[in-house]
């Protein structure tokens, strides 16, 4: 991890790596038999275990313009390999097995910022936007010839996305008496061969779904310890009803630890 602070301008990186590979490949591939409790035989891998391979980086980038004003970007990215290596098959006559590779990547952008808009008001929003693929491939690897052929129609590719945008004002006042109110939208997409497309269509094949939502919140404090808080939310979305939902949460410290 590396990171500075230059006056008003803060950033940070983080990079990761991290494989697993605990047995060689043409281990990965042998199967035993079991006999269960019951007397049944079950054919099973001997070491059930899919090497993987993993890369991260995450980063942070935060800009205070004063002592109640402060801007924060963060990234996050995520690969992922999974191999599941076949067991061989026809073993005395041109052996071959089918093998899996799971690649998957994932991407996080959000921009918050946080502002006190006066000494009792308080104001933090939050934007991001997230994106999942993962794809499937399946080849065929000849043992004899070492060479490897793709099964194009075993493929699959799997993308999901998401924004969402949320914005909360809150009063922070000594009174007993504090109150916050807030909205919400988030719109989500996912395509693939197992996601069935509906009216909301995204690219070729699809579906898609849009939230909006508001809420209003009121927190009392009638004696020192005792925190009651009550919310009322409400909302629209495009594929199904949205309920009015309320909620209620009661804190009690009866000690000081």
């Amino acid at each position: 991890m590396l990171g500075f602070q230059e006056g008003k301008l803060m950033a940070s990186v983080n990079v990761s790596r991290f494989e697993s590979a605990f047995q060689p490949k043409d281990s990965l591939r042998l199967f035993e038999t079991v006999t269960l409790d019951n007397g049944q035989f079950l054919n099973t891998r001997k070491y059930p275990w899919n090497p993987k391979i993993q890369y991260g980086i995450d980063g942070m980038l935060r800009y205070r313009l004063s002592d109640s004003v402060s801007f924060t970007y963060q990234y996050r990215q995520f690969d992922e390999t999974v191999s599941i290596f076949g067991a061989k098959q026809r073993e005395r006559f041109k052996p071959y097995a089918f093998d899996e590779f799971y690649n998957t990547k994932r991407q996080d952008h959000s921009f918050s910022v946080e502002a006190y808009l006066s000494p009792t008001l308080y104001f933090n929003s939050t934007t991001a936007y997230n994106q999942y693929d993962r794809e499937k491939i399946v080849e065929r690897y000849d043992f004899e010839e070492d060479t490897i052929g793709n099964l194009f129609n075993e493929q699959d590719t799997t993308l999901f996305t998401s924004f969402l945008h949320r914005s909360i004002f809150s009063t922070t006042t000594e009174k007993k008496l504090n109150g916050q109110f807030g909205v919400e939208l988030l719109h989500e997409t996912g395509a693939g061969e197992r996601i069935s497309t509906d009216e909301n269509i995204v690219g070729n094949g699809g579906a898609a779904m849009t939230n909006f939502a508001g809420w209003l919140g009121l927190q009392y404090e009638p004696i020192d310890n005792l925190t009651l808080q009550g919310n009322l939310r409400y909302g629209y979305n495009t594929n199904y009803e949205h309920p009015l939902i309320p909620s209620f949460h009661l804190a009690y410290k009866f000690r000081k630890n």
